[in-house]
């Protein structure tokens, strides 16, 4: 089976640029996530705990291009989460991509 280059280059592309903010630790307006895009589509973000647990979800749409979207430490129903390290996946399509964030 033959891949197109765009195919190879989108899946490279993607995996090298959905994370570009560094040391991704909290502050008082909690921890911003930066993304970047290379086609417009559906995002969906999950916070999962040290055990695996999902503490926070949402799902937007976003266009092509670099953004940014906050997690402001709480779960999905409000409350302040624990410190400690959390993982946040980031879902577009079929593809996921996942980095430690530090609430402290």
């Amino acid at each position: 089976m033959e891949k197109n280059i765009s195919s190879i280059f989108f899946s490279f592309l993607l995996i090298l640029i959905i994370f570009s903010c560094q040391n991704p630790v909290s502050n008082d307006k909690g921890i911003d996530i930066c993304f970047a895009l290379p086609e417009a589509g559906s995002v969906k973000f999950e916070i999962k705990n040290a055990t695996g647990y999902t503490v926070w979800t949402h799902e937007a749409w976003y266009g092509a291009g670099e953004h940014s979207m906050a997690w402001h430490c709480v779960n999905n129903d409000g409350e302040k989460v624990k410190k400690g390290i959390y993982i946040c996946d980031i879902k577009i399509g079929n593809r996921k991509e996942s980095k430690f964030l530090y609430v402290d």
